[in-house]
């Protein structure tokens, strides 16, 4: 087996410190582990900071020696050790799972040890070395050994029940392996693509910055955090673990409920510091400029959302991916965005606040675009133009540490001279970012935003009716959006203005679509019973008026009630229109239904207390109604 790589981290508070660690190493690798210490490792001219570096990136494990000198300096990252905590601190948030970090108390209590190492498992060396043996076991591997599981007492002997087989097929495992081999889909990648802004722009999502603060130091994620995000109904977020006095910056799309509830959650989370309340960002604006891509503007991708079956083209592309038709013309059109484009672990990520009591002015935000386009060694680089006491947020990355200085320096300057000594700055490092999350939107609520809107802007009458009616009819417009491309004739669009106007006047318009629908109906009967019966048509029509109680009457001159009993028994019969989602019950009562309301409208005064009824019929006859209209205008 090989021997394990561990690197020791600790600050040198006296001789007697370093020699009792020197120790420790020395016993360590006498049993088989191969140790990185300063004291045998470093000479004189090395570069000190390389050898932290790749003591911690290459090792298996690594043991932090925590005494309250070592705690105050990795909590204000001050010298090696604070440079240390950043190196871990930026590990361990990529891996918030990782066992790789054991704390190895030496002073104090474990109630001080560092922020970054959060809740760890440590080992207590304060009062003696008699938990050697359970570190040295966890860096070799080698588990305790547990004993083995017995029998329980009140076990039995029973027989396999009548008729259940006791080995063979119907095992879950078998049935599990009958279905992988016969021929099922393989599950689809998790989609791991991002929507442009202007994407969740039109389904009624806003774009937020939140900077939180931990109650207790940490830069473990903390579950609530997760909890509270998934609960508001949150689908899209990015999450960065920061060095600065925030512990957190969430990046959210969400609409305004979801955020109403995300906010009062995190207003009741006791993770979160007391004294410290979140700091809410609202994004009005950004710009975005990424090496090598060129993003469409808003105004494009508005204009793509806005084609019919976009919203159903949306969700297909969400739910599978590359395997989605529509993947490629959404990535051609930059609809979607490769996650490539959003954190590079190779890369120093930085965001800088820039805080104000009165707002920027458009030009001030212009010239920090135009400097942070011409900015050299950053990219991924970004505007946020925000409302609050945060006036504008700017994010890059860069691959060289003073590039951040530079390019901080020349918008501080520009800043001053357009606004004044009143801007107040605030950098802060990225130390990793939660990858794990996919940006994804929640189709249902979309679909619905974009409903309402629609109906807000097609029939205004309505945002003057009280509000619980205009939710009513709101709600009723979703219902039967869908069947709107069945309605040729046009009757949702009368019967909905007619209630957003309240209008009786509008209501009477609806008898011209009974009347068209019967003159259809009069004229292609004989042309359909020949398309069905062809030259036996009259024998078998008889049979139907038979059938129908209608025998003896003239086809020209019956009423429209006995042409639609014509109708509905051989559209039952012979089945030649697709009735779904109607049964044949539903349907039957459907065509009754029809002539008793055409002879109302015909005979009474338009009356509104008569709408709930003539749109439940609409509602379920439209498609019915379009599917026969479509047969009979091919008739000769």
């Amino acid at each position: 087996m090989a021997s394990p790589k561990v690197f020791i981290s600790y600050s040198h508070d006296s001789e007697e410190h370093k020699a009792w660690v020197l120790s420790l190493a020395t016993q360590l690798v006498s049993n088989g582990v191969d140790v990185v210490l300063d004291q045998w490792d470093v000479d004189l001219g090395d570069d000190v900071t390389a050898y932290m570096e790749r003591g911690l990136t290459t090792a298996d494990r690594v043991l932090i020696v925590c005494t309250e000198n070592y705690v105050t300096k990795a909590n204000t990252l001050k010298g090696g050790v604070g440079y240390e905590r950043m190196i871990i601190t930026a590990e361990v948030a990529s891996n918030l799972e990782t066992k790789k970090f054991i704390p190895v108390l030496r002073g104090g209590s474990p109630d001080v040890l560092p922020e970054f190492l959060g809740n760890r498992v440590y080992v207590d060396f304060r009062t003696d070395d008699a938990h050697y043996d359970r570190l040295l076991r966890a860096l070799l591997g080698i588990p305790n050994a547990r004993p083995p599981i017995g029998r329980s007492p009140f076990e039995r002997n029973l027989q396999p029940s009548a008729g259940v087989r006791e080995s063979g097929t119907d095992t879950p495992a078998a049935m599990s392996g009958e279905r992988r081999g016969g021929g099922m889909q393989a599950k689809n990648d998790d989609w791991n693509y991002h929507w442009h802004g202007a994407v969740h722009s039109y389904f009624g999502n806003k774009l937020h910055l939140i900077l939180l603060r931990f109650a207790t130091g940490s830069i473990f994620l903390k579950p609530s955090i997760l909890n509270d995000l998934r609960e508001s109904g949150i689908t899209d977020y990015m999450i960065f673990h920061l060095y600065s006095h925030w512990d957190l910056l969430i990046r959210v799309w969400a609409d305004q409920e979801s955020f109403d509830s995300l906010k009062s959650r995190f207003a009741s989370n006791t993770d979160l510091h007391r004294r410290r309340q979140p700091e809410y960002i609202l994004v009005e604006r950004l710009t975005h400029r990424s090496n090598g891509v060129v993003h469409p503007r808003d105004e494009e991708i508005q204009r793509y959302c806005d084609r019919q079956g976009f919203l159903s083209e949306c969700s297909d592309v969400q739910e599978k991916g590359r395997q989605s038709e529509y993947f490629n013309s959404f990535y051609e059109k930059r609809v979607i965005l490769d996650n490539k484009i959003r954190y590079d672990e190779d890369r120093i990520q930085f965001y800088v606040t820039v805080g104000s009591i009165h707002p920027l002015e458009e030009s001030a935000i212009r010239g920090i675009e135009q400097l942070m386009g011409a900015a050299e060694g950053i990219s991924n680089r970004t505007v946020y133009k925000t409302s609050g006491s945060i006036r504008a947020v700017i994010k890059g990355q860069v691959t060289e540490f003073n590039k951040i200085h530079e390019c901080l320096e020349e918008i501080t300057e520009q800043l001053e001279e357009r606004v004044g000594e009143e801007v107040v700055t605030e950098t802060m490092l990225v130390a990793s970012c939660d990858k794990d999350r996919s940006s994804k939107v929640d189709i249902n609520r979309a679909e619905q935003y974009v409903i309402y809107r629609d109906f807000r802007k097609t029939y205004p009458q309505a945002l003057q009716l009280p509000a619980g009616e205009r939710r009513r009819l709101e709600q009723n417009y979703m219902d039967i959006r869908h069947k709107l491309q069945f309605d040729r004739s046009q009757i949702f669009d009368v019967l909905i203005r007619a209630k957003a106007s309240a209008s009786t006047e509008q209501l009477g318009r609806v008898t011209v679509f009974f009347a068209s629908f019967e003159d259809l109906l009069r004229r292609k009967l004989i042309p359909f019973l020949v398309s069905i019966y062809g030259d036996e048509w009259q024998p078998a029509i008889d049979h139907v008026k038979s059938s129908e109680n209608i025998a003896g009457k003239d086809l020209r001159t019956i009423t429209i009630g006995d042409v639609c009993k014509i109708y509905r028994r051989i559209i039952l019969e012979k089945g030649v229109i697709d009735i779904t989602p109607l049964s044949a019950a539903e349907f039957s009562r459907l065509m009754d239904d029809v002539p008793k309301e055409r002879n109302k409208l015909a005979h009474q005064r338009p009356d509104l207390s008569q709408w709930e009824e003539l749109f439940a019929i609409a509602s379920q006859f439209i498609p019915i109604h379009d599917r026969l209209i479509r047969l009979l205008d091919n008739l000769q």
